[in-house]
């Protein structure tokens, strides 16, 4: 059982869509499968669902975090992080990223900077 938590409850407020989120009373709230209602409410199941999709986006903003300075500092686009997730998801994805805009040295030292970054990436 997922515990719910005021932390797992702030995440899943978090990453939930602005139109899907809302206040009853004063508890956090959210629509899911039609209803909406407190987030401390829903079934088990529907909480970790949640619970699980907000770590992922968590993950992810993370890893774009951690990468946007990185790709900064060796002249990689930032559009790279603004588009779909394709192409950050795995350290090969961003591997592959790297060595399509720069070569060599250049390459090299990017892809060294993203190792040593201790990067989180969602499927490792």
């Amino acid at each position: 059982m997922t515990s719910k938590t005021k932390t797992n409850i702030n995440l899943i407020w978090k990453h939930t869509h602005k139109d899907f989120k809302g206040k009853c009373s004063i508890e956090k709230s959210i629509m899911t499968r039609g209803s909406f209602g407190p987030i401390s409410h829903l079934s088990d199941m529907e909480f970790k669902e949640e619970l699980q999709y907000a770590q992922r986006k968590e993950i992810r903003l993370q890893r774009d975090k951690a990468l946007k300075p990185i790709f900064a500092s060796h002249n990689i686009n930032p559009a790279y992080l603004t588009s779909t997730d394709q192409g950050r998801n795995t350290l090969n994805d961003v591997i592959s990223l790297i060595n399509f805009v720069l070569t060599g040295d250049l390459a090299t030292q990017a892809i060294e900077a993203v190792k040593s970054a201790g990067i989180a990436f969602l499927e490792e």
